[in-house]
């Protein structure tokens, strides 16, 4: 994946291959095996064509000026292999350019046009795939498209009698900057969970969604990938770690998820060191390095001293969290920092 940023759409310059490796992108929505693996590929690949399609919204040449540069023969500098000659002519560079911003507006119907088709198939994971597509481009849909698009992932999420397809519906509302409150009152607890999801963005820690999802990782954490038949695929991993990347990233204050941090820090373990309680750790004590503790970081803190499931003497994963908040990864030198309540600022180099 990390070749199409580097080769195909490098740092958002279009090349005469963009086209046709897009192509082959929008062939490939429908394979679930995208879904599949220890690091699924289709965020990766859904994020290549928003790349695209925002390409076309960076085009400050009409189509006909691009046609018209797009003329200019380059079989002479292709068939010398000089690259820096190419470059080095005015008329050739603007023809790579036209040529290929003209292969990006090419495309974006047919990126639309799947979209659209998978919508509207009678299969619901493919629905499901559709959606996910939209809502990762649906900035760089011109507006009539986009807002026809929206109100049918609307009409499924209403409609849909399978329950995963209408969570990862509700999930992909929420990406698309709607707000999917309907479904806070929905039957099944996985649909009120995605809708609880889709709209932390939008509330505050005293709205129900947010109080209710702190109030899950604080007692249910490791019950909720129970609630789904087949979890929505943009609930990679356990669930709660998803919700606890959203609550954090929203949230801009650690002291409401303090109660669910303790909990989730006290049965954490030493693999869960990146997407649960490292995470917590830089988030409760950030800015915290040289001032007494608040009650709040204690109470973190000590839970994870308690834990002994952290402390897997010569393990590396964790010490960039505790780096980030001036602790070492030492179990004795986190208690002493807990019992004399505030972590030690580090010295600098003047001394």
């Amino acid at each position: 994946m990390n070749h199409l940023w580097s080769a195909i759409l490098h740092q958002g310059t279009p090349w005469p291959a963009t086209e046709v490796v897009a192509r082959v992108a929008v062939g490939l929505l429908d394979d679930p095996r995208l879904d599949q693996g220890a690091a699924p590929v289709r965020a990766a690949l859904l994020g290549f064509l928003a790349g695209v399609l925002q390409v076309c919204d960076r085009a400050h040449d009409t189509e006909a000026t691009l046609e018209h540069q797009a003329r200019f023969d380059l079989t002479p500098f292709i068939e010398a292999g000089d690259d820096d000659a190419l470059y080095d002519d005015e008329e050739a560079s603007d023809a790579l350019h036209a040529q290929s911003m003209l292969g990006c507006l090419r495309v974006r119907p047919i990126i639309l046009a799947a979209v659209r088709d998978g919508l509207d198939s009678p299969d619901a994971a493919r629905r499901v795939r559709a959606a996910m597509a939209f809502a990762a481009f649906a900035q760089s849909v011109p507006e009539p498209p986009r807002k026809d698009l929206t109100t049918r992932v609307w009409t499924l999420a209403r409609t849909t009698r399978d329950v995963d397809e209408r969570a990862s519906l509700v999930l992909a509302l929420g990406d698309l900057g709607e707000l999917p409150v309907e479904f806070s009152e929905d039957p099944s607890p996985g649909v009120r969970l995605c809708a609880a999801l889709a709209l932390v963005p939008a509330q505050t820690p005293d709205d129900p969604s947010t109080r209710w999802l702190i109030e899950l990782l604080e007692r249910q954490s490791r019950d909720v990938d129970g609630w789904f038949g087949h979890k929505p695929p943009q609930l990679a991993g356990p669930v709660r770690f998803v919700v606890l990347e959203r609550l954090s990233k929203h949230l801009r204050e650690f002291e409401p998820l303090a109660g669910a941090a303790e909990a989730l820090a006290r049965a954490s373990r030493r693999e869960d060191a990146d997407e649960e309680w490292g995470p917590l750790l830089a988030f409760a004590l950030r800015g915290a390095e040289g001032r007494a503790l608040t009650v709040a970081q204690q109470r973190l803190l000590a839970a994870l001293v308690e834990n002994e499931r952290v402390w897997v003497p010569g393990d590396a994963k964790p010490h960039p969290w505790f780096n980030q908040v001036g602790l070492p990864f030492n179990r004795e030198a986190c208690a002493q920092a807990l019992a004399q309540g505030r972590i030690p600022r580090r010295p600098t180099r003047d001394g």
